[in-house]
């Protein structure tokens, strides 16, 4: 097993942290978990990622996948989106190495962390999230998303004001397949 952390901003506020179990001599290419903590916004719950983590893993996951994004008085909306769309564009770039299919990154969130994969869904395409992440391609759109008892819609913090985001509107053909429980 190997552990790699990515910071995805120069205030070190979000990170990647990425584990590796797809080993010699059980290396296989596998779909990989990037996994989005709830918190309310207020906090990432570490503890929520190990248990969905494991149970990937235990299911044929070979790499899961933490995103720690900024919180509280850091969180910053769409920043939030940029950032989850970096990440799997990082999987997508060592999906050799790690052994990971790069048609089946699947992303996961509870609570707050359910919307801004929902979200993440949602807007991969747009412009100025695709430029934010470096992607000029589908590199940063998840492959399928599940989401646990998170918010359809919510109230987002920019820059500047607070934005109204509503998820169940914004469903399009660029929407991956998505599981809600």
């Amino acid at each position: 097993m190997k552990v790699y952390t990515f910071e995805l901003n120069e205030a070190k506020t979000a990170k990647l942290i990425v584990t590796v179990s797809n080993v010699m001599p059980f290396f296989q290419i596998t779909p990989a978990l990037i996994h989005v903590p709830g918190g309310g916004f207020m906090f990432c719950s570490e503890s929520d990622t190990v248990n969905i983590a494991s149970r990937f893993t235990g299911k044929g996951f070979g790499v899961t996948c933490t995103y720690l994004y900024p919180v509280a008085k850091d969180y910053r909306f769409p920043q939030v989106i940029i950032d989850l769309c970096k990440c799997i564009k990082i999987l997508r770039e060592h999906a050799a190495e790690w052994g990971i299919n790069p048609k089946q990154i699947v992303i996961s969130g509870n609570s707050a962390g359910a919307f801004i994969c929902m979200t993440t869904g949602n807007l991969w395409n747009r412009p100025e999230i695709m430029e934010g992440a470096g992607c000029s391609g589908e590199e940063g759109k998840p492959d399928a998303i599940i989401c646990g008892f998170g918010p359809m819609f919510c109230g987002q913090q920019t820059d500047t004001n607070i934005v109204y985001v509503p998820n169940g509107e914004l469903v399009g053909p660029q929407t991956p397949p998505t599981f809600f429980h």
